[in-house]
């Protein structure tokens, strides 16, 4: 029989450890997508001739890297023996990954042709990991969320201070 305190399950035990998990896959999984925001924009505008704003895209795939970079250092510096506040970090972390993720697909997607873009697949795909990634009640806020950021593009682009750039 395992000592267990009242307050903590073996559910609430795993949490830290699941959590830096999630957020190690996030940042990984953000090298890729820096990368491949650049390599894409080379791709489209110098072998597909598309017309995209190659600057703006470039600026975006390297704010990627270096955000994520910042990301990949906070994230050495967060663990604590103090499993509350180990938890409490990691999942602050988490949040600014996410709210950076979605400020730069955001860009990115006003970049490619706002909410016509064929990039959107890329933002729900994020919100499916984070939704997967996430426990408890926080997948339902995040989904929640993206439906407002898309809604958010949505009108900015249909006024006339914020037109896509394609």
């Amino acid at each position: 029989m395992t000592n267990q305190n009242s307050e903590t399950g073996p559910l609430e035990a795993s949490l830290p450890r699941d959590s830096a998990s999630n957020s190690a896959r996030l940042i990984a999984t953000r090298w890729a997508a820096g990368v491949m925001v650049l390599l894409a924009t080379f791709f489209c505008v110098h072998a597909l001739n598309l017309s995209l704003p190659e600057t703006a895209l470039y600026v975006v795939g390297i704010a990627i890297l270096v955000y994520n970079s910042a990301l990949w250092w906070l994230k050495r510096r967060t663990y604590t023996p103090d499993v509350t506040l180990y938890l409490r970090r990691i999942q602050r972390l988490v949040l600014l990954q996410v709210a950076l993720d979605w400020l730069s697909m955001a860009v990115f997607l006003h970049l490619t042709g706002g909410v016509t873009s064929p990039g959107i697949a890329f933002f729900f795909l994020h919100v499916l990991m984070v939704t997967i990634l996430l426990p408890g009640q926080s997948p339902y806020v995040y989904a929640g969320l993206a439906v407002g950021v898309v809604i958010g593009i949505t009108v900015l682009e249909g006024s006339a201070r914020c037109r896509t750039m394609r």
